[in-house]
């Protein structure tokens, strides 16, 4: 656990440098060519990073040791940081939403600059980049994958604002508003799929059915059980926490039944 915990913040480190790379292209070449869609992804990159930060910080948090205030230790800090991107998004696609439609409404004519489409391949590439290393490093970390899913959606995302600006920059500046749109939707979608993990993470929702399964394998297996019965388990982060009822012999003493314990433990 320990190489994917410093896998994960080296993942981190990386992803928050390209972002802010991403965002100062994205940002600029929005406002040189006029591009809405440009500026709303580089808003969303801006945001990236002040939520990567977040991730970050509540990341290490949540994996110090136990202490007084907290005896069961620190892993709930991933819920809190999760809640903390999952508002950040919804409240970025309200104003992108508001945004486009109130464009839209104005009217538009002519077409976009054709410099914004390197500008906007330089950033797909970049959240492709990205989003690969937090889904590959991150392991079971709720606050790791809410990232990454945030960033999976950036993937789509500046993929629909390449179209988007390709588009605009061949036909009309329309497609570049309509993009603002979709952009707004796959921000509302991934609200949504990030409020459902956070959900099962504070449900400690049981393991899948093979890791039970397998548990309940090493039980039998060991010399000296007679049975077991209420066997439970629950995920919290990258740990399962599991107990169970076990039945030994009732001619063992209290000393060798604690001892038979102690090895199923282990």
């Amino acid at each position: 656990m320990a190489v994917m915990e410093e896998r994960g913040e080296i993942a981190l480190r990386l992803v928050l440098a390209l972002n802010l790379v991403a965002t100062l292209v994205k940002i600029g070449f929005g406002l040189i060519t006029g591009s809405m869609a440009l500026l709303v992804d580089g808003l969303d990159s801006t945001l990236n990073v002040a939520t990567g930060l977040i991730t970050r910080r509540y990341y290490v948090k949540a994996r110090e040791p136990p202490d007084r205030e907290h005896p069961y230790g620190h892993l709930r800090y991933e819920a809190y940081a999760s809640i903390i991107v999952t508002v950040v998004m919804a409240a970025l696609g309200t104003l992108v939403l508001s945004a486009a439609l109130n464009a839209l409404l104005s009217g538009t004519t002519g077409k976009l600059s054709p410099v914004a489409v390197p500008a906007a391949a330089l950033s797909f590439s970049i959240n492709l980049v990205c989003a690969y290393m937090l889904s590959r490093w991150g392991g079971h970390s709720l606050a790791l994958r809410v990232e990454a899913r945030h960033l999976s959606i950036d993937v789509a995302e500046s993929l629909t604002v390449l179209i988007g600006v390709t588009l605009a920059a061949a036909l009309s500046r329309i497609w570049d508003l309509a993009t603002s749109l979709l952009l707004a939707g796959f921000i509302y979608a991934s609200v949504y799929r990030s409020l459902s993990d956070i959900r099962s993470f504070i449900m400690d929702e049981s393991p899948e059915p093979r890791l039970m399964e397998e548990v309940a394998d090493a039980i039998r297996s060991l010399e000296g059980v007679r049975g077991f019965h209420a066997l439970r388990a629950r995920r919290i982060g990258e740990l399962v926490y599991v107990d169970a009822h076990v039945l030994v012999d009732g001619d063992l003493t209290v000393e060798e039944a604690h001892a038979l314990a102690s090895r199923l433990e282990e």
